[in-house]
């Protein structure tokens, strides 16, 4: 058993979970801490890659209107999507990655198919359908010729004797951003992978092509005639609400970026140069970093020789483009992941999942503002790619059940503590087949991260009323410190924390407090039971007689559809893996326990259904009580759980 208590002013006569008079500290909403921004949309945001770019792929990832509104989506995750036939949930955001081309040659493709290498029978140039491809060999599957793509086959651009060298594909590059722009989801357009048509030595890094055009020129052409063109489609004033993203983690060589600094700075101008001379007013910002101040991360030490001095030139450097001081800069951003081995410590141990290291993160961006505040100060930071990336088995899993749920949780409040006002989830969901595995009928099973959206914007709404206030654990009010909690055998560990935002509201002309709580242990496999004591001065003119909760909902291993289809799947030797890790549904289940998931599928929307819903209270661990002008709220659980409720006071 662990006691924790939830920030520290001053110490007040309160009673705890067994009614026994007891010292207890108090923590005051209105005490000034930091604010937890955007809580309706904050986790509304998401990438969007080469593998979703084919038209033939694209539609996937969309989910009709229709389909919401009968599967009960809509009213499961309180989702207004804004507009359009389809939408992809809880996204309104999506940073649209490779998206000009310049992709790997390691998509393949079969010449039987009529996707006419998958830009919906826009022929490359000399290419007779189906066989536009170089053949390559034969699939040992079916026994078809497979061939692998030319160079230039996802390019929006293509050599050509034009004037300028080049020729566009500009119905391939709005095949790609229509069922983005139609549907409500404002792009943030990232210009990162030089297509190949602009490059003399090209160079295929992890992410397809990596280095940076041979002619600044030509290519600052190429962008103005493709701004002037989703212009012309979409019109002036939808795109000036978009952000341009030029680069993806340009501190990652030989991965998104294998060229010099100096190149990257070179083509930086130029781009933003030309966007500007269409788009005067839009948002412009380099690429996300990959996460230089996280320890663990293979770009950690990228700071002094890459990152920084990006910085530097974008903010007081000569424009080579223009010959003026500087470039426009109107964010900035990084990525950040969790996983089980990082951070230096031995695997299973869970540092890697530490929530303070979002926090490290995060200050890392606040560090590049300072390079030039007066400039840098003020503009929005985010992370652009954010998510659970790999287990103790060194496999990938966006950890959908509980653990996965209270580590968003309390890593976005470290995050958000230091400035960050958004995070771009990665999957939020599994299709599963209803009835039978090859059903044709599906319906969607949600990761622990769109519960924690939905939480969210379930307990706050947006940020008209007024911000919620974040929460830690810690011996200054609403500061951010280490977690250190004493340990079972003495000493102390920082494996378990929890930290919490709340909001005051008044609805009806009642006084309510909602409050979501993460009780996080970065150990997934040595829980602990945990007491938390939330207390709070009474916001009545007179004192306060009693405080109710009303509603509640809670995250736990109990209640995670993803925990219960483990168990569950293992008990039927249903899993590919018995590591007692939880994954994706097709990752975690092999042929049996597919067929299983698919025929008790309605059991898991019903599970599902309960989860996403703030019910009246039944939760006999959230223990609230006033005296006077002292409330405390005494919370008991055991990690990992993300845990809200509404509390009415009296």
């Amino acid at each position: 058993m662990v006691d924790l208590v939830l920030a520290i002013l001053a110490s007040y006569t309160m009673y705890n979970a067994a009614d026994e008079i007891v010292n207890m500290p108090t923590l005051s909403m209105d005490s000034g801490g930091p604010q937890f921004p955007n809580p309706d949309s904050f986790w509304t945001s998401a990438p969007m890659t080469d593998k979703n770019w084919n038209p033939n792929s694209t539609a996937r990832w969309l989910v009709t209107t229709e389909d919401m509104e009968q599967s009960g989506d809509t009213d499961l995750l309180n989702w207004d999507w804004g507009g359009g036939n389809h939408t992809y949930p809880l996204t309104d955001r999506m940073s649209t990655v490779r998206v000009l081309g310049g992709w790997g040659p390691n998509m393949l493709v079969s010449p039987e198919g009529a996707s006419c290498c998958g830009f919906n029978c826009t022929p490359f140039p000399n290419c007779t359908k189906p066989y536009c491809c170089r053949r390559h060999g034969i699939d040992p599957e079916n026994g078809r010729a497979v061939c692998c793509n030319p160079e230039q086959w996802s390019d929006v651009a293509y050599n050509a004797p034009t004037s300028l060298g080049f020729a566009t594909r500009l119905p391939a590059l709005y095949a790609r951003l229509d069922n983005i722009v139609n549907n409500s989801i404002k792009p943030v357009f990232v210009l990162d992978n030089v297509d190949y048509a602009f490059v003399k030595n090209a160079s295929i890094g992890k992410y397809g092509q990596n280095m940076a055009p041979s002619n600044f020129t030509q290519y600052a052409a190429f962008i103005k005639e493709i701004m002037q063109g989703v212009v012309a489609r979409y019109g002036i004033d939808k795109v000036s609400t978009w952000w341009i993203r030029i680069g993806t983690e340009p501190n990652t060589a030989p991965g998104h970026w294998g060229d010099t600094v100096a190149h990257y700075n070179e083509m930086y101008d130029y781009v933003a140069q030309a966007v500007l001379e269409v788009v005067p007013d839009i948002t412009i910002g380099p690429g996300n970093f990959c996460p230089y101040y996280q320890p663990g991360m293979g770009c950690n030490k990228t700071l002094e020789n890459v990152v920084a001095p990006i910085i530097q030139h974008l903010t007081s450097g000569k424009n080579y483009a223009t010959g003026k001081i500087g470039s426009p800069v109107g964010f900035l951003a990084a990525s950040f992941y969790g996983g089980d081995g990082r951070g230096g410590c031995a695997r299973r141990q869970g540092c890697g999942y530490n929530p303070r290291l979002a926090a490290l993160s995060a200050q890392g961006l606040r560090y590049l503002q300072n390079i030039n505040p007066e400039k840098l100060n003020g503009i929005p930071l985010e992370f652009m790619e954010y998510g659970a990336l790999s287990n103790a088995e060194h496999r990938v899993s966006p950890e959908p059940g509980a653990f996965g749920g209270a580590w968003i949780l309390a890593s976005s409040i470290q995050a958000a503590a230091y400035g960050v006002s958004k995070a771009f989830h990665w999957s939020i969901f599994d299709n599963i087949h209803v009835g039978e595995v090859n059903s044709t009928t599906q319906r969607r099973l949600y990761y622990s991260n769109a519960f924690v959206a939905y939480l969210s914007r379930t307990l706050f709404g947006d940020e008209t009323d007024g911000h919620p206030t974040i929460i830690f654990t810690d011996n200054n009010a609403n500061s951010i410190s280490e977690v250190i909690v004493p340990g079972v055998h003495g000493g102390f560990t920082s494996n378990v924390s929890v930290s919490a935002i709340g909001k005051w509201s008044s609805p009806n002309q009642e006084t309510m407090l909602s409050v979501m709580v993460s009780i996080f242990a970065t150990n997934k496999f040595s829980p602990s039971t945990v007491n938390i004591s939330l207390s709070f001065t009474c916001p009545l003119t007179s004192s306060c007689t009693d405080a109710t909760v009303v509603a509640s909902t809670t995250l736990d291993s109990t209640t995670s559809p993803y925990d219960i289809l483990l168990r569950e799947a293992t008990a039927i030797s249903g899993t590919n893996y018995n590591d007692g890790e939880v994954y994706s549904a097709g990752d975690m289940l092999n042929e049996v326990g597919k067929e299983y998931l698919s025929k008790n599928i309605a059991k898991y929307l019903t599970n599902q259904k309960d989860l996403f819903s703030l019910q009246s209270n039944t939760n006999t661990d959230i223990k609230p009580k006033c005296q006077g002008k002292f409330c405390q709220v005494v919370v008991r659980a055991t990690t990992p759980t993300t845990m809200g409720f509404r509390l009415l006071v009296k």
